[in-house]
């Protein structure tokens, strides 16, 4: 939201609040403390149960009880201080996290440079997003009907596969980000439609928003580069033997996600955890609706079909359909972060120029025309700077952020093609799997 010109800011020296005395929490404390709504900004602690309503972004607030909200704070606001609005919710001070910087000049430059062809009151979506959204959501609804009513077909599982990525690269992840609308309740309607082609709104604000955006490429941190057992995209990560070969088998597993987001990720919600960790109690009545979106979605895409027209061509259909979709999803995600020369972030990181670090751990890849069916996530550098700017106006800001960069000296990587990306992604999946590579960075250190 654009910040007021005249804004209050709180601050702990501030003579309204010297008299307080309130408690100092530690950060373990935060994190233990999610059955209402405490979470931290900068180095103090705020109760906004009461304030979740007035809140102008809706129900976002519910996605940070334990957490520190710093990092997003700073992402999604105009604000280089916190508001005044917030005095009255503080309710303890805690111990600053220290890993980034925030106002730095370069951020204030590519700010300032930026508004002067991109007004913030112009970021939401333009009438062409609208347009572009219902028509690729009125083909899926007609493909899902076909699936049903005619029974599936491999052209019709290729063409569901693509629309059902169309929908997570153009629609939900703009909703989700807060980008689409001023209305808070645009934001949400669109961002079910996550929760329409099997994953879940709630748990992807969780791993992209929370987790992604805030700390990319930061080993331990970011929830895309934690990787697992099978592969490893951490630089800090020491590869097991196997990993060697990685290169060869990350787009073929890449693939598979659909069928960790639709049946593990239902795991995740009835269980009401994260990776392993318990969800805030505030998660709990949009689990309920996912849940419920999810139970639909299974009927619909499994119980119906495979009643109706069951086959081991109906398997095979289901299986290519969902491989299509997952495939083209993470294919421009992991080239996006996973490029030779990539920054990254050691766990323990001590005052890091958050601007800059964003700017160096992505890259962006050909140009509008790619930016239409792929919902602008290839200018994934201004994405990163400007999460709360509707992806349709990317484009116009692309060559002014470019040019305060390289006036800066930081390194803005673009690809000229997909084959150039993939290829420098191939290398650096295969350095990330070398036991060699490994060793030599970490000696480097």
């Amino acid at each position: 939201m654009p910040p007021h010109s005249r804004t209050k800011v709180v601050s702990d020296s501030d003579p309204e609040l010297s008299d307080l005395k309130m408690k100092h929490f530690t950060r373990e404390e935060i994190l233990n403390h999610t059955n209402d709504k405490y979470c931290i900004l900068e180095d103090g602690v705020y109760d906004l149960t009461n304030f979740r309503d007035k809140h102008p972004g809706g129900d976002v607030l519910d996605f940070f009880p334990g957490q520190d909200a710093t990092p997003h704070f700073y992402m999604l606001h105009q604000y280089e201080s916190l508001p005044s609005v917030l005095a009255e919710y503080k309710v303890g001070s805690v111990a600053r996290d220290d890993s980034y910087v925030y106002h730095t000049p370069l951020m204030k430059q590519i700010k300032s440079a930026v508004r002067k062809v991109m007004p913030m009151q112009e970021w939401w979506a333009p009438p062409s997003w609208y347009i572009k959204a219902c028509a690729i959501l009125a083909a899926t609804l007609y493909t899902d009907y076909l699936w049903i009513a005619s029974g599936p077909t491999i052209p019709l599982a290729i063409v569901s596969g693509l629309l059902y990525a169309a929908i997570g690269l153009n629609i939900q992840h703009d909703a989700n980000h807060g980008s689409v609308s001023r209305n808070p309740m645009v934001n949400r309607l669109f961002g079910y439609s996550q929760d329409w082609i099997g994953g879940s709104r709630m748990l992807w604000i969780r791993q992209h928003v929370v987790g992604h955006h805030t700390h990319c490429n930061r080993h331990q941190h970011d929830p895309d580069v934690k990787g697992g057992s099978v592969i490893t995209l951490s630089r800090y990560s020491l590869p097991k033997e196997f990993h060697h070969i990685q290169q060869y088998y990350f787009l073929p597993l890449i693939q598979l996600l659909g069928f960790q987001w639709v049946f593990l990720g239902l795991h995740d919600l009835i269980e009401m955890k994260y990776k392993g960790e318990k969800l805030p109690e505030s998660y709990r009545k949009e689990r309920n609706i996912a849940i419920g979106l999810r139970v639909f979605f299974f009927i619909r895409k499994f119980v119906v079909p495979f009643a109706l027209h069951f086959s081991w061509y109906t398997l095979l259909c289901t299986y290519l359909w969902m491989a299509i979709a997952a495939l083209y999803l993470g294919f421009f995600f992991i080239l996006s972060h996973i490029f030779v020369g990539a920054k990254s972030l050691p766990e323990d990181a001590k005052n890091i120029d958050w601007a800059r670090h964003q700017i160096e751990s992505s890259s962006n890849v050909c140009g509008e025309k790619l930016g239409i069916s792929n919902g602008g996530l290839n200018y994934q550098i201004e994405h990163h700077l400007f999460p709360r700017m509707s992806h349709a106006h990317y484009s116009k800001i692309q060559p002014v952020v470019q040019k305060v960069c390289e006036e800066n000296g930081v390194n803005y990587k673009k690809f000229g093609t997909i084959l150039s990306n993939l290829d420098s992604t191939f290398r650096q999946v295969k350095a990330l799997g070398s036991v060699a590579v490994y060793n030599e960075f970490m000696e480097g250190l």
